[in-house]
């Protein structure tokens, strides 16, 4: 009988980091989102709005299939990065919906 040493596997730490990455992401595209809504600029910046929720997006994903390690702030990341895309998306909709000569 042999004993062996357990080797660190750095995949886990990883996908962990990833999903702590894509939560503070998304604290940072809402931030930059309701600072946009409250001072009613003409152009948002679309880095902040498309472009951050979109690599946010994929590395809450890559944190949600990890294994041995929590995915509560993957879980939390995808579900903000979603409500991002969902927001705009009805923001738009709701824009073009408006008739401003009656």
């Amino acid at each position: 009988m042999e004993f062996t040493m357990k080797s660190k596997k750095t995949k886990n730490r990883l996908q962990t980091f990833t999903g702590y990455l894509s939560f503070l992401i998304a604290l940072i595209a809402l931030i930059f989102l309701n600072a946009g809504l409250l001072l009613k600029t003409e152009q948002m910046p679309n880095f902040f709005i498309i472009e951050l929720p979109q690599i946010g997006l994929m590395l809450g994903i890559i944190g949600i299939f990890s294994r041995n390690r929590s995915r509560l702030f993957a879980i939390w990341g995808i579900a903000l990065h979603l409500f991002i895309f969902l927001f705009i998306f009805l923001m738009i909709i709701f824009g073009l919906s408006i008739n401003p000569k009656p």
